[in-house]
């Protein structure tokens, strides 16, 4: 006897059903799945249906910023900047845009990019990356800061290369981030010249060399000088 086993006797089952109105389908979904919420606002504009896109969007944001900041895949801001121009309405697309960081922002993002400046305008498309560059998450989903100002002149060279508006937003949109990156760089310098006595990092020197002011505007702030090749 004192060598038995647990014995089974009984197997139990439970089940549950999951009730909601038809009104919240499109809002229940989508913030489980932020990128089919995209691709379904996307479809609903090419099918001419644009007052459908604007009301279902409208259902996003009481959760769009955390649903949208759980996602890891770097491609939902591409559909991102995508679908908020296609809605051409500019509360929507503040509200899609938002969960997104600045280091996430790519050359290959520099189309997308112009075409908001055609959609919403310089100043409503600077004040979006304005945004972006006070997000401090930096999770899996961007680069790192260092890694990121690498990208600058290679951003850059693609949003003058993009079109005449990107080429207007490649004239103002660093006004906003730039302090801020040139702070990052000037203490990053400084420190490494304080904890290891001897040159730069190598990386650092070259990311100065390449963001020279003829690419991206004379830098605002004291403290780091330029160097030219």
């Amino acid at each position: 006897m004192g060598n038995w086993g647990n014995t089974l006797d009984r197997w139990y089952n439970r089940g549950a059903l999951v009730f909601w109105p038809t009104r919240l389908s499109f809002a229940t979904r989508a913030e489980a799945a932020p990128s089919w919420a995209l691709d379904a606002l996307a479809a609903r504009v090419r099918k001419g249906d644009l007052g459908a896109a604007w009301a279902e969007a409208a259902t996003l944001a009481p959760f769009w910023d955390q649903a949208a900041a759980r996602v890891e895949a770097k491609g939902l801001f591409t559909k991102a900047l995508r679908t908020a121009r296609l809605l051409d309405e500019p509360a929507s697309a503040t509200m899609l845009l938002t969960p997104f960081e600045l280091e996430m922002l790519a050359p290959s993002h520099a189309k997308a990019l112009g075409a908001l400046v055609e959609t919403y305008g310089e100043r409503w498309t600077a004040e979006r990356v304005q945004s972006w560059s006070t997000r401090r998450r930096y999770g899996p989903r961007a680069p790192g800061r260092r890694t990121w100002i690498g990208t600058l002149p290679q951003l850059t060279a693609a949003l003058t290369e993009s079109g005449e508006a990107g080429g207007r937003l490649h004239c103002c949109w660093l006004a906003f981030p730039l302090d801020g990156a040139l702070d990052w760089l000037r203490r990053t310098i400084a420190t490494a010249y304080v904890c290891r006595p001897g040159p730069h990092p190598p990386d650092l020197p070259g990311v100065i060399r390449r963001c020279r002011p003829s690419q991206i505007g004379r830098p605002r702030r004291a403290g780091v000088r330029w160097e030219r090749p």
